[in-house]
């Protein structure tokens, strides 16, 4: 249990320490509970399946995390002006808990591999838009 609560806080720091810097709703501590609060109830399934015998569908723990973390993004979610912001910071809050969940379920390779290609994704596509309004903004 011990290396799912480590995987899963590693994960989340890299997702949330990449929100905090650019400073957006959901920081570091948002996004790190999230992620090991999922990898939590995941492994709780997985550990009433395996050693408790209880009969239970852990994809019905991962539908409720889902759905619980879904109130958390909307509240990152604000309108002001006609412009809707944090949108992206909502979409991270879904992803840290997707990634908690499979650290939880068991695949801890493979939510580190797609933490830092989320991590990458993110830094990559802001220099993007960042340029591309460069040049909306400013038509050579």
């Amino acid at each position: 249990m011990h290396a799912v609560l480590l995987v899963a806080f590693v994960c989340g720091a890299a997702l949330g320490l990449e929100r905090e810097l650019r400073k957006k709703p959901a920081g570091l501590k948002t996004i790190v509970l999230i992620c090991v609060g999922s990898a939590v109830y995941a492994a709780l399934a997985r550990l009433m399946l395996e050693d408790a015998g209880i009969r239970t569908d852990p994809t019905r723990v991962a539908g409720q995390v889902i759905t619980g973390v879904g109130f958390i993004g909307g509240g990152a979610i604000l309108q002001a002006g006609g412009t809707i912001m944090g949108l992206t910071s909502a979409a991270v809050i879904w992803t840290a808990a997707g990634i908690g969940l499979f650290v939880g379920s068991g695949y801890p390779l493979l939510a580190l591999v797609i933490t830092f290609t989320v991590v990458g994704m993110l830094i990559v596509l802001r220099i993007a838009e960042e340029r591309l309004l460069r040049r909306i903004v400013r038509p050579s």
